[in-house]
């Protein structure tokens, strides 16, 4: 099922899906700024199997290209670890 919806300058789409995965590994960076220094983390975050329903939206904003947000439309059952890479490297160094 989806809506789409038009306006002069701008779309917007909801999608609704059902998703059924195996293991998925992906890196996510984090970064923190303070007047001080600048900061960044790097994590391997693991999710096990698992069955969702996802709805994504994607809108066209002005002057700031596509935006693209998703949310469970029930929680989902899975299983998820974040392990920091920068441990991982530091240990390696030792």
């Amino acid at each position: 099922m989806s809506l789409f919806i038009e306006h002069p300058l701008n779309f917007l789409q909801v999608l609704q899906c059902n998703c059924s995965v195996d293991t998925i590994t992906f890196p996510v960076t984090v970064t923190q700024q303070s007047p001080a220094a600048v900061s960044m983390d790097t994590y391997q975050i693991t999710v096990e199997p698992m069955q969702a329903q996802l709805q994504v939206c994607l809108e066209e904003v002005e002057l700031e290209g596509l935006l693209v947000s998703w949310t469970f439309s029930k929680q989902p059952q899975l299983s998820l670890t974040i392990k920091s890479c920068q441990r991982a490297k530091k240990e390696a160094r030792i």
